[in-house]
């Protein structure tokens, strides 16, 4: 049995990790298909800077912040699928939507897309920012007990994110922020796996899309979380299972107008809990 499974990542086959091809299916601890609900919990902090055509004086530098809107907390669903196609080579599909609303006292002015809030006015906002991302995924099989049910299983993925970014604020007497727009990009990605017994198991799981792409018109991601998942029901044809998880998720995007469209909104140290059903 391994007590204690240290594992060096290195991407490439030159490691001698051996790839889970067709003839090692039976090997893998991943299910063909697997779908999950997931609700995060977070503290929330950053901010959304609206300008209005990029004009010089249309909104305020880094504001309005989380904060001055009254946006401390986020409750966030997430809708998730994955499996293989054969062998090593597989897929993930995932959904959800960060939805921040809340009411507000401004201590100071404000300038939003070219709209003047006073010091003292009531804000009401109402903030969307959906992710969808989807890619293909390749299954590494590092270690492989079959007696004492014991695995170590690396998945690194590569795919895709769409971000969908609504922003809506309003004041008295008609004053009001209403922006929208959609950004995509390449993301890389890895799941370390290591399953301790055959209904339970440990993960790490990372998402990254580079930083400097959102200075470009493209958002950038960074999102870690570390976590547990135990099988409590199994039959011959499904798994049920739950899900708990630690982590933390960064999203940031800048366009290149004089005075960008900007976004930085950060969740965390979150928790998440999830069920999953697995085929």
């Amino acid at each position: 049995m391994l007590s204690f499974p240290v594992t060096i990542l290195i991407f490439g086959l030159g490691s001698g990790v051996v790839p889970a091809e067709e003839s090692e299916e039976e090997r893998l601890v991943v299910p063909q298909l697997k779908l999950s609900y997931r609700i995060t919990q977070a503290p929330v902090s950053g901010f959304v800077r609206v300008p209005k055509g990029g004009q010089v004086g249309s909104s305020s530098f880094r504001r309005p912040n989380f904060s001055e809107l009254g946006i401390t907390r986020a409750q966030v669903p997430e809708f998730g699928i994955s499996g293989r196609m054969s062998g090593a080579h597989g897929f993930y599909l995932s959904y959800k939507e960060i939805r921040l609303g809340a009411s507000g006292v401004l201590t100071s002015p404000l300038i939003s897309q070219s709209v003047q809030f006073p010091a003292g006015e009531p804000l009401k906002s109402d903030l969307s920012f959906t992710l969808i991302r989807l890619g293909y995924s390749y299954a590494l099989d590092l270690y492989q007990d079959e007696e004492e049910g014991e695995s170590v299983l690396l998945t690194l993925r590569f795919g895709a994110l769409y971000l969908r970014s609504d922003i809506q604020i309003e004041g008295r007497e008609g004053r009001e922020v209403d922006r929208n727009y959609g950004q995509s990009n390449l993301e890389l990605g890895f799941m370390l796996r290591w399953q301790m017994s055959k209904k339970f198991a440990v993960y790490t799981d990372a998402s990254y899309f580079p930083v400097y792409q959102s200075h470009h018109g493209h958002p950038g991601r960074l999102a870690l979380e570390i976590g547990a998942d135990y099988t409590f029901y199994e039959t011959p044809v499904f798994k049920l299972g739950l899900e708990i998880g630690v982590g933390y998720e960064s999203i940031q995007f800048l366009d290149d107008q004089d005075v960008p469209n900007r976004i930085e909104l950060r969740l965390g140290p979150s928790l998440t809990v999830g069920l999953s059903l697995s085929f």
